[in-house]
């Protein structure tokens, strides 16, 4: 089991943490084989060795690689390095709705209905293919309105 963080999981080099959530954090990094910046996502050490958090963590990898929409991002690659389990996806760079509440206070109800109509057909295409709800770290973290 790992003690610290890595800064390199196989091709990927982890460039600065992003976010953190129960199945795992999430950190900004760098694919060495494209030359392009990912969101790779990692499960904690502490679930590293138990055989059913590293199933689901897999599954929500699997099943959010087969999700094709505007609104959530794209999986890239899933795999394993020293014990570390991870998977990569589209990196958005924005302003996550949570911080935009953070900074505002609230959102013009506009806006709100936007971001809402967003993240239903979303929703709608997880429905549709089998029912996985992308975490929120998958959903697309940037809403370019006025």
């Amino acid at each position: 089991m790992r003690t610290t963080e890595p800064t390199q999981l196989g091709e990927f080099t982890i460039l600065e943490k992003i976010g953190q959530g129960a199945m795992g954090a999430v950190y900004k990094a760098r694919q060495s084989s494209l030359g392009r910046v990912v969101a790779l996502k990692l499960l904690p050490a502490h679930y590293a060795g138990d055989a059913d958090f590293v199933a689901r963590f897999k599954r929500e990898a699997s099943a959010a690689a087969g999700l094709n929409h505007p609104n959530i991002v794209q999986i890239y690659a899933a795999g394993q390095d020293g014990g570390a389990h991870y998977f990569a996806m589209e990196y958005v760079d924005g302003e996550s709705l949570g911080a935009r509440l953070g900074r505002k206070g609230r959102i013009d109800p506009r806006e709100a209905l936007a971001v809402a109509h967003y993240v239903a057909q979303a929703l709608g295409l997880c429905l549709e293919k089998g029912g996985h709800r992308p975490s929120r770290h998958q959903a697309r973290q940037h809403f370019p309105l006025a």
